[in-house]
């Protein structure tokens, strides 16, 4: 999840196209849900493009002289009070982990549902290694990983997209990060998945799955907001109650998981970043 002041700081080279898929994602959700952000790149491309007007058409400004620019312009509007993320603390917070995962578990019934982990991913994610410390509630939410994405009716992939799309409204670059790479592995372009958050209509999805990942999405950002009209449309393009149900299952497992790894700044694993 970015802060307004890493929004800021990643400001030029998002207008250059520089940032990697996961930061640009990144930053048009934020663009998307601060208009104080959005404000300030705005006035940042209008100044872009006053220098190049003024240097004329055949003459690029010095890069240096650009840099210089950006940066002048960034430190004068964060000095702006209405710039201040208020959510966000003073002072950067740690990237520590709050709880560290369960390497070797004592207990036989976590090592058994490490092992049916491992067979389902090729590895036990650190999130189940956190809940590891309780049982019970590792068994539970396995249980409920492997109904929800390795069974069920509808398609995996699609599956993954929901969790893609809800994740990144939630902000979770872990879960993001995970079912990306499941939908990459499945033939999906990086372009396709960033289609997923910033226009869904037009990606390769059925009408009848365009319409339950609309109704997830939403649920996720205002669940008190009438879904009737939601709902209508996706029952005309032919979804069952069972479809619905799925659907929404998976968003509500996730956007429960997101914000236990943001809370808990479970890490990615080292060996998939």
């Amino acid at each position: 999840m970015l802060s307004c002041k890493q929004a800021t700081s990643l400001a030029s080279d998002y207008l250059e196209d520089e940032l990697p898929f996961l930061q640009r994602l990144g930053m048009r959700i934020h663009l998307a849900r601060c208009s104080h952000c959005a404000e300030f790149l705005s006035g940042l491309r209008e100044a872009n493009e006053l220098v190049y007007e003024q240097a004329g058409a055949a003459a690029r400004p010095d890069p240096d002289f650009l840099n210089r620019l950006r940066s002048s312009v960034s430190a004068h509007l964060q000095k702006d009070k209405s710039m201040t993320d208020p959510l966000e603390p003073g002072a950067e917070a740690s990237n520590e982990p709050l709880i560290a995962g369960v390497d070797d578990p004592v207990d036989e019934r976590v090592r058994r549902i490490f092992d049916d982990i491992r067979e389902k991913e090729g590895f036990v994610p650190n999130l189940f290694r956190a809940y590891a410390h309780q049982p019970d509630v590792l068994e539970y939410n396995w249980a409920r990983e492997k109904s929800l994405l390795y069974g069920g009716i509808l398609d995996e992939s699609f599956k993954s997209a929901i969790v893609v799309v809800v994740s990144s409204d939630n902000h979770c670059d872990y879960c993001v990060h995970h079912h990306r790479a499941a939908l990459l592995s499945s033939g999906f372009s990086c372009a396709e998945i960033e289609m997923l958050v910033s226009d869904p209509e037009n990606t390769r999805f059925s009408d009848r799955e365009k319409a339950l990942l609309a109704l997830a999405r939403q649920a996720n950002l205002d669940p008190h907001r009438p879904a009737d009209l939601l709902l209508a449309r996706v029952r005309a393009e032919g979804a069952s109650d069972a479809e619905i149900i799925e659907a929404m299952s998976v968003m509500e497992l996730y956007s429960s998981w997101n914000k236990f790894l943001d809370v808990m700044r479970i890490p990615l694993e080292s060996d998939v970043c």
